[in-house]
């Protein structure tokens, strides 16, 4: 499998487009072969598995978070991949199965930082929000930190804004500033 993906990733670049994404089979496939007894490159595996599978609720997307969750909880150094960067991978899936995984790692003492970090950036998160909040009512301070986070927009204001060309200084004060500029007059 690995092979005939890294051919496909070849085509497709000779064509000038990216490759598709793997798919629930292949992405279990990769996981196989780091769990079996593959003598290659694990970095090669651990990067498809980053770069190449669908954010959200794709059925890979699940496998992938299934697996990172299992690295960040079982406190783990697996295949070259830390807890820490299992977590930082988990916050870039944009929302849908890596959620309740972060939502759990607010309360790991090691790992909750992280997973405050990741959260406060994920917007997709649908009817999770509730757990999110109820943590932070339960004196969660992590889970506070990202309520407050979602309150102020951070996952916004962060981002390259595109009329402003700059990249707002992780600060909600900022993000004001800078919309207030674009609204009419």
């Amino acid at each position: 499998m690995l092979e005939e993906y890294k051919s496909h990733i070849n085509e497709r670049a000779q064509l000038g487009i990216p490759p598709k994404t793997l798919n629930a089979e292949q992405t279990q496939s990769l996981l196989s072969l780091l769990e079996g007894q593959y003598d290659g490159n694990y970095q090669e595996i651990i990067s498809l598995l980053v770069h190449n599978v669908a954010p959200g609720v794709d059925p890979a997307a699940k496998i992938k978070a299934e697996f990172l969750e299992k690295i960040a909880k079982e406190k783990i150094t697996k295949y070259g991949l830390a807890p820490k960067e299992a977590v930082c991978i988990l916050g870039t899936m944009q929302g849908g199965y890596n959620i309740q995984p972060l939502i759990d790692l607010l309360d790991d003492s090691e790992l909750a930082t992280d997973a405050a970090d990741a959260l406060s950036d994920s917007i997709l998160i649908f009817d999770k929000f509730a757990d999110v909040e109820r943590k932070a009512r339960d004196g969660n301070k992590y889970a506070a930190q990202v309520i407050n986070s979602w309150a102020s927009a951070s996952w916004f204001c962060t981002k390259k804004r595109c009329g402003l060309g700059k990249t707002a200084a992780n600060s909600a004060a900022c993000c004001r500033d800078n919309f207030a500029a674009e609204m009419p007059k």
